[in-house]
């Protein structure tokens, strides 16, 4: 079980590794808009 949560954890801290970026690229160009 403790090896499936590091497995999960690792999956969540990828998607956010893509997802935070895309985020502020996204309110950046909302502002200078």
């Amino acid at each position: 079980m403790i090896y499936q949560q590091k497995i999960a954890y690792q999956i969540i801290a990828n998607w956010y590794a893509i997802l935070i970026p895309i985020f502020i690229l996204y309110l950046k160009t909302m502002f200078l808009l």
